[in-house]
């Protein structure tokens, strides 16, 4: 009798600590087969890991994001704000009652609109990607009057070529980290309108040239802009 409850008591034992490991093994998230104690702690680590980063700050989703491609996303995005104030700046200028271009601030103001959605895009990736946005101070544009008409697209041009440069620089930086997902959202989004931009800002400043200032200049706000 005694060696039948010894018996009833280690096949009870053995039950219990079988439902202890399916129930451990639901928890982890693997399948209802037999399995060893290396495989049950590999699983419990990466649980551990999982809850630490989420107790840190840490992101889940982030794979392939190397910390340099983090940086280069948020310095895009401080030339991005920056290009935007720039717009502004000309567009009210162009506004003002003794310059009275009105179109042409028209087109300016639509310019910064976009560069500042540019900057929001890539802060959206950032935070896509499990990265962290570190916004920078915004440098003031380096001019409150901006002359004529050709002197503005002028500077236009040349921040355009500067936005266009650093884009090149970051997609080179994703390419060397072998990050595909952030040279296609560039490739998709940024590169081909960037050298349209660059193209039509030339076609305004050759116009002008052509034109000249004063009642050319008058002309050319008027006949190149879609209201």
């Amino acid at each position: 009798m005694a060696s039948e409850r010894r018996r009833q008591c280690r096949r009870g034992h053995c039950s219990c600590r079988l439902a202890a490991r399916e129930s451990l093994r639901t928890l982890a998230g693997l399948p209802s087969v037999c399995f060893s104690f290396s495989t049950l702690l590999s699983a419990a680590t990466q649980l551990n890991s999982i809850n630490m980063a989420a107790q840190e700050g840490g992101s889940l989703v982030r794979q392939n994001y190397t910390n340099e491609v983090e940086a280069a996303v948020n310095k895009q995005i401080n030339i991005e704000l920056y290009a935007s104030y720039v717009y502004l700046s000309m567009s009210f200028y162009f506004d003002r009652d003794d310059i009275a271009l009105s179109n042409i601030s028209k087109w300016m103001k639509k310019q910064s609109d976009e560069e500042r959605e540019h900057a929001m895009m890539l802060m959206k990736f950032q935070n896509t990607r499990g990265g962290r946005i570190v916004l920078q101070n915004v440098t003031k544009p380096d001019k409150d009057e901006w002359g004529n008409a050709l002197s503005a697209f002028e500077a236009a041009l040349a921040l355009e070529k500067f936005n266009n440069q650093s884009l090149l620089e970051l997609h080179a930086i994703a390419g060397n980290n072998n990050d595909a997902q952030m040279c296609d959202f560039l490739e998709d989004k940024y590169l081909r309108e960037q050298v349209e931009s660059i193209e039509e800002i030339a076609k305004f400043i050759t116009n002008l040239k052509r034109v000249g200032p004063g009642l050319g200049e008058y002309m050319f706000d008027k006949e190149h802009f879609d209201d």
